[in-house]
């Protein structure tokens, strides 16, 4: 039922029809209870609309992970962008250290609505698709990333981290050959 935490249009819809079935009643009937009971409907929506504001899922919470990340890596901001990172992904921080400070990210975000699963209460995996602009600073060669992005996040100290992200293509093969044509 997380989705009904997630999304506040749950709520409105719900109290719209329940307050229109008891507009309809008091217009009937021209009832006091049925007036109290419309402004009942009103304060429980706004209340589940406050709830929802309030209470962060572990959806939601991997969603801001995620955001964070991509704002982090677009600021070019290496400590932030590391701070999102598991330290015992090894690979990822790696990668991170190596990339960042030899390209300068022009844009990065998540151009469709991740999808989020959860493997147990601590682990989840986000499926969507990235677009990341960059310029190589030795080069100056542009580059695009356009296509899907799988992040694996772990829950640590009550925050989501980034352990693993698996690219559809790989940027190992873009980028040894472009170190390779760099060479003369």
């Amino acid at each position: 039922m997380t989705w009904f935490a997630e999304d506040p249009l749950v709520s409105w819809l719900s109290a719209a029809v329940l307050f229109t079935a008891v507009l309809i009643i008091y217009l009937q009937t021209r009832q006091r209870w049925a007036l109290l009971a419309m402004a009942v409907v009103v304060l429980l929506a706004g209340g589940l609309t406050l709830l929802e504001q309030v209470l962060v899922t572990p959806r939601e919470a991997a969603r801001q992970t995620l955001r964070e990340v991509f704002a982090a890596v677009e600021a070019n901001d290496l400590p932030r962008t590391l701070s999102t990172i598991s330290p015992t992904a090894g690979e990822v921080c790696s990668d991170a250290e190596t990339l960042m400070p030899r390209l300068e990210v022009m844009r990065a975000n998540v151009t469709d609505t991740p999808v989020i699963e959860f493997d147990g209460p601590t682990k989840a995996t986000s499926r969507f698709r990235a677009f990341v602009e960059v310029i190589d600073r030795r080069t100056g060669i542009k580059g695009v990333y356009f296509d899907d992005l799988t992040i694996t996040f772990q829950l640590e100290g009550g925050q989501w981290k980034v352990i693993a992200y698996q690219p559809v293509k790989s940027w190992r093969k873009g980028g040894n050959r472009v170190k390779d044509s760099s060479r003369g």
